[in-house]
């Protein structure tokens, strides 16, 4: 089998699946530890749509060009006072 095919081959896990271990793509396509190296090293690089998580797994975002899943936006929160007069803040007894 080329690389090529063997890089085909762990590449339709994740798209399959979502997440693929690194350790069960090995098992699944029987590769020895230089060859998953370089599968590790390959994949992410050539498909953008793949990331690797913590270093066990790559998951399929499906995005092109993402290179890490999206974060939530957070809301903006002002640091500046808003325009009161300078007491209506101070609280009454």
């Amino acid at each position: 089998m080329t690389f090529e095919e063997l890089r085909d081959q762990v590449l339709a896990m994740p798209q399959r699946r979502g997440r693929v271990a690194y350790r069960a793509g090995q098992r699944q396509c029987d590769l020895d530890d230089a060859a998953l190296a370089d599968v590790k090293e390959a994949l992410p690089y050539a498909h953008p749509e793949l990331v690797a998580d913590d270093g066990r797994s790559l998951v399929w975002t499906g995005v092109a060009g993402s290179t890490h899943t999206p974060m939530a936006t957070l809301p903006e929160v002002s640091l500046l006072p808003a325009a009161h007069s300078p007491g209506s803040h101070t609280p009454t007894v």
